[in-house]
């Protein structure tokens, strides 16, 4: 077995939003200009994307810039990506709640790292069955993965060295690439919360429990508890408050939770308006903060050091960096020019007439369904992840190339919703 075959038993990474929609349901549509089946989710990654229609499930990105099908004719039911952690891993659920995971090889030829024994998903040890799966891991630290049951309990595996397995301990059945302790198999998280929704980022977890109370265990600084005393805390604690949530997604190094009449909440880092205040003065906070004006929204989705929410007319709006045009507002050079770089303190409307049903934050891009089910995405293109064959034209373009060592070549990018092209 391969050493990527492996770490995807040992150390899982995927996003934040899970989507539960059936792909034998309405998935059927083919768009009359791209030739692209309709999909029934679809998650972002750091540099790829997956999604699932009703013919299987495909990915694109890591060097593949239309949707190829994940190899082993295994049809998943959802479908998590990496979003924070450069280890690239996606995984999905089967029907009956089987957990595997797999890495680009299993899609495409064009990723350099490719073993031959890489081209298939793996199932993640332990004969789980989760209703639903989620992987998170960043800039820190190594990747880990939880899972909820059908009775709300969770599980997680992977990097525990900052306690984000929520199992009372900082260690691990072994120690993981770099040294960090890690169970390969899932552990139980302990402290007694039944979870509806669960979602990992960098070096933390956080759950909203049956009742809307949100908890979170890791790293302490990012999990909202507004503490200074401990640096870690292994163990479900509550988030300050007294807030009421219906969900909750984490990015690098913030967190951002919709209360049960949609307004968003945000806590943690907010060096360039990550946190969408719209006061740049406050560099990080401990506690949830409103996000700025008012909105209401259906889902949030965290990505790299922005966010973006969902409205129940299907409108998007986003926050925080936009080197890439990864707000999706037109323009990869501001609105603002942040103390670090272009960014918005504030949500702006993504520039399109198009009405969404489900939006996916990545690394430094953005995913969404419209509601006919044809996806669309915006952002950072470098890997294909944009899924348009790295197409120039309309609201895309090329920014110059980053000094050495972040990037010698310029860098594709679409500061407004593409369609996805046809899968191969």
């Amino acid at each position: 077995m391969s050493r990527y075959a492996r770490l995807a038993l040992a150390s899982l990474s995927a996003i934040v939003l899970a989507c539960h929609n059936d792909p034998g349901g309405p998935a059927t549509r083919t768009d009359p200009d791209t030739g692209l089946i309709s999909l029934a989710s679809v998650r972002s990654g750091l540099w790829d994307t997956c999604g699932i229609a009703t013919s299987g499930t495909y990915c694109w990105g890591l060097g593949d810039s239309v949707p190829s099908r994940v190899r082993g004719g295994i049809q998943f039911y959802m479908v998590e990506a990496s979003a924070l952690n450069a280890e690239h891993r996606a995984c999905g659920l089967t029907s009956s709640g089987a957990p595997y995971c797999w890495t680009p090889c299993a899609y495409t030829t064009a990723w350099t790292y490719c073993q031959p024994d890489d081209s298939l998903p793996v199932a993640v040890p332990g004969n789980h069955q989760f209703s639903t799966l989620t992987i998170g891991g960043g800039q820190l630290s190594p990747d880990h993965a939880c899972g909820l049951t059908g009775s709300g309990a969770a599980y997680c595996w992977g990097d525990n060295g900052y306690g984000e397995l929520g199992d009372g301990t900082r260690v691990g059945q072994i120690l993981g690439p770099g040294g960090w302790p890690t169970d390969t198999a899932p552990v139980a998280v302990v402290g007694g919360p039944r979870f509806t929704t669960i979602s990992a980022g960098g070096s933390r977890t956080c759950g909203i429990a049956v009742g809307g109370d949100a908890y979170c265990w890791g790293l302490n600084a990012l999990l909202g508890t507004d503490d200074t005393t401990s640096e870690f805390i292994p163990v479900p604690t509550p988030v300050v408050g007294g807030l009421k949530y219906s969900t909750v997604s984490l990015g690098v190094a913030h967190t951002c939770a919709l209360t049960l009449s949609g307004a968003a909440y945000c806590w943690g880092a907010n060096y360039i308006g990550e946190l969408g205040t719209g006061d740049l003065s406050i560099r990080w906070s401990r506690a949830p903060v409103p996000v700025a004006g008012q909105l209401s929204f259906v889902a949030v989705s965290m990505g790299d050091r922005f966010g973006c929410g969902l409205t129940d007319a299907g409108e998007v709006y986003c926050w925080g960096r936009n080197t890439e045009g990864q707000l999706g507002n037109g323009d990869a050079s501001g609105p603002e020019q942040c103390p670090i770089e272009t960014c918005s303190p504030r949500p702006v409307r993504v520039a399109t007439s198009i009405r969404f049903s489900a939006i996916s934050a990545g690394g430094d891009h953005v995913c969404g369904l419209a509601q006919d089910g044809i996806a669309y995405c915006w952002g950072d293109n470098r890997s294909g992840e944009l899924g348009n064959a790295r197409a120039t034209s309309g609201p895309c373009g090329l920014l110059p190339a980053l000094p050495p060592p972040a990037a010698q070549i310029e860098r594709p990018y679409c500061a407004a919703p593409v369609k996805v092209a046809r899968q191969r």
